[in-house]
């Protein structure tokens, strides 16, 4: 073989040899950029999740990157605070009966009989008391006494009552008067009403329209209490009772 032919084929052989390094160095590089590549994107994706799950707070500086947030520690079951027991409601206090005062006892709280031939009751108290007119004054009637009732209202011709009283009392307070729209409400006619302790007169008053008529009498140890009004005419106005008082 000559010496040309020697060269050319060392130097055929020495090509292929080159081109294999080259083909290493490729692949090499190839791999490694490959790794790089999935080095960062398994960190970004890690970034990412730890940035979900709590682990790492962006911008904190007061937070290391990787530093985990430990969880609270449980409290223990003798630090749970127990709610406190309901109190009970306090039991209600019971009023007790409130005693009337004195001004309560009034001729309409004792027990009173009519003397009335031909009727059983003449003295009648208003559950709820109208208004009357005596002398342009507008006055609550508390009750009345009366002998007879038709359909204009009651009326007095002749009417008395007896009571019992009871001894703790000394002194009966009246105050009486005509209502001036009643129609038998002339001005020429009255009502003389007397007041009897134990069958004893003690008190006479005249009663006349547009004026209140008060009364009082002694009632100190007294048993029974009379009132008898007669009309000056055939009929009267029935007596109203404006104020009563037992004291």
């Amino acid at each position: 073989m000559s010496l040309k032919e020697s060269d050319n084929l060392s130097n055929s052989n020495q090509n292929p040899q080159r081109g294999n390094k080259k083909n290493v160095k490729a692949i090499i590089s190839l791999v490694a950029g490959i790794m790089i590549i999935t080095a960062i994107s398994s960190s970004a994706l890690t970034v990412i999740v730890l940035q979900r799950l709590g682990v790492i707070v962006l911008n904190n500086p007061t937070l290391s990157p990787l530093s985990p947030i430990s969880p609270s520690p449980t409290a223990s079951p003798s630090q749970i605070a127990s709610p406190s027991p309901t109190a009970s409601p306090s039991p209600t206090a019971s009023l007790s009966p409130t005693s009337p005062p004195a001004s309560a006892s009034s001729i309409f709280t004792t027990q009173c009989l009519s003397a009335t031939p031909g009727y059983e009751s003449v003295l009648l108290k208003n559950s709820e008391p109208p208004n009357i007119v005596i002398a342009g004054e507008v006055l609550p009637e508390l009750g009345y006494l009366y002998s007879e009732k038709n359909d204009s209202g009651a009326f007095v011709g002749y009417a008395e009552v007896s009571c019992i009283l009871d001894s703790k009392f000394q002194q009966l307070n009246l105050v009486v008067g005509m209502d001036s729209r009643d129609t038998r409400a002339i001005q020429n006619r009255s009502l003389t009403v007397e007041m009897r302790v134990n069958g004893e007169l003690k008190e006479t008053n005249t009663v006349t329209l547009g004026a209140k008529q008060k009364m009082s009498v002694n009632v100190q140890n007294v048993r029974s209490l009379g009132i008898k009004a007669k009309c000056s005419y055939y009929r009267c106005p029935r007596l109203s009772i404006l104020e009563t008082s037992l004291k």
